[in-house]
């Protein structure tokens, strides 16, 4: 929500607590730490686990958790850098699915 009122400060702070928070291994934590990671300006890291998470067989219901809050980040006023690329890799995942 933050980020999507465009206070970037404030989006940063929470997207760190969530970094923090996911320490699990399981696929879905370990996904929304890459986009926590895109989110935070450093979409080529992100991009990369993502792109591991896809090819490792991730779930469909993982996959459409992330990819919604991939879209809600790609509305923001000042999207992350490669959050269109995010977006991309994880419907093409839902599609082959």
């Amino acid at each position: 929500m933050f980020a999507l009122q465009g206070n970037l400060e404030a989006a940063h702070r929470e997207w760190q607590k969530g970094l923090v928070l996911c320490q699990n291994d399981n696929v879905w934590e370990r996904s929304v730490r890459a986009l926590y990671t895109v989110a935070l300006g450093e979409p080529n890291r992100g991009i990369a686990e993502l792109q591991a998470i896809v090819e490792a067989g991730a779930p469909m219901k993982a996959l459409r958790n992330v990819l919604g809050d991939a879209e809600v980040l790609a509305r923001c006023p000042a999207p992350p850098a490669g959050i269109d690329t995010v977006v991309a890799l994880l419907k093409e995942a839902i599609d082959r699915l």
